[in-house]
């Protein structure tokens, strides 16, 4: 959903003939919205994968290897491909240029800074420009970075008894903020993750408890996180970081509840197992880092040849799928298989998840 999100919102920018979403989808696909979701997510997805072991050098380096290897090839095409389309397609003269600074930054600036290739190839680097080629993978530079502590996080998150983890989780939305004014910008990402892990954590005692109080305790959860998700849209003001921060947070906390409703339900189940979901989950990932520079190439050809807004989004849409496809069976799958080969000889012994508490 949320690489969808993002494309969505790149096409209707760089195409200005693309409908607006109402007030009420607006808040529902919110960009921001979304990428609180990724984070949240990443954060219950990396928990489970890490089972709150103690990050040894050995567990921690076998993490790090598996998070290398699955992020960062079809991240490297991506940044080819954006290379070859700001330095082959005639971007200057287009309406989206002219008329949206902030984005043609990209198109301007020094593509072989050497500086910044080594801040784009490690991920880690403080200070990464991230217009220098597919803005989007900000994201992808804040999870990295957030990876390097995580282990500790998902440990001491595993530790704690349920009430205080929530705890620690709440202190962390209320002053990791502040951290990353004052130093580490990353830091205030850290909640929405520890947001993710905790429901990881703690999802099965939920349902538990839940069951022998509330009837329709899925119902409720869903009910609620949807709200949660939905209102987080409405704190966002342009140029405010904070209330951007705290949209993530919210958001974060909204799709937890709607993680912890939908997967203690067998109908929500089979109906996200399905083929076409099944196929758009693996192809997220190359949806997201590929379809800025696949839209930032057709966007010359489509102000030249007066494409229709439906035109321009369906291309790009079909095109960055195809790429998408072709790279996860030949490129991504291969290397995450590699990474954990890599992973496994690193740190042979995988712990299991500690005991929910």
């Amino acid at each position: 959903m949320a690489a969808m999100i993002a494309l969505i919102a790149h096409a209707r920018e760089m195409h200005d003939a693309l409908p607006q979403a109402s007030r009420f989808w607006g808040c529902v696909f919110h960009r921001e919205s979304a990428i609180g979701f990724f984070f949240a997510l990443s954060g219950f997805v990396l928990h489970l994968s890490w089972c709150g072991a103690w990050p040894g050098i050995a567990t921690w380096s076998g993490f790090m290897v598996r998070r290398v290897f699955r992020l960062h090839p079809l991240y490297l095409v991506s940044l080819v491909l954006a290379l070859l389309v700001v330095t082959l397609v005639p971007l200057g003269g287009t309406f989206w240029y002219q008329e949206n600074p902030p984005w043609a930054t990209t198109y301007d600036m020094n593509h072989f800074s050497l500086r910044s290739w080594m801040d784009h190839l490690l991920l880690i680097t403080p200070g990464i420009e991230t217009n220098f080629l597919n803005p989007p993978i900000w994201t992808l530079a804040g999870e990295m970075k957030v990876a390097l502590i995580f282990p500790w996080l998902s440990w001491l998150i595993a530790r704690l008894p349920m009430v205080l983890s929530l705890i620690f989780v709440t202190l962390g939305m209320l002053f990791a903020p502040q951290i990353g004014h004052a130093t580490l910008p990353t830091a205030s990402l850290l909640p929405v993750f520890m947001i993710g892990a905790w429901g990881a954590q703690h999802h099965e005692r939920l349902a538990v408890l839940l069951k022998s109080r509330f009837e329709w305790r899925n119902t409720l959860l869903l009910l609620l996180g949807l709200t949660i998700y939905g209102t987080a849209a409405l704190l966002r003001k342009r140029h405010d970081r904070d209330a951007e921060l705290l949209q993530y947070q919210m958001a974060g906390a909204g799709s937890v509840l709607i993680m912890l409703a939908v997967i203690h339900v067998r109908a929500f189940n089979d109906f996200l197992c399905g083929r076409v979901l099944l196929l758009g989950g693996r192809l997220s990932y190359g949806i997201y880092v590929f379809h800025y520079p696949v839209y930032l190439g057709l966007l010359c050809y489509s102000t030249r040849d007066a494409w229709s807004a439906a035109v321009f989004f369906i291309t790009g849409l079909m095109v960055t799928f195809i790429l998408a496809w072709v790279l996860n069976r030949w490129l991504e799958v291969p290397m995450i298989k590699a990474g954990r080969s890599i992973a496994n000889r690193i740190s042979p012994t995988r712990p299991k998840l500690a005991a929910q508490g």
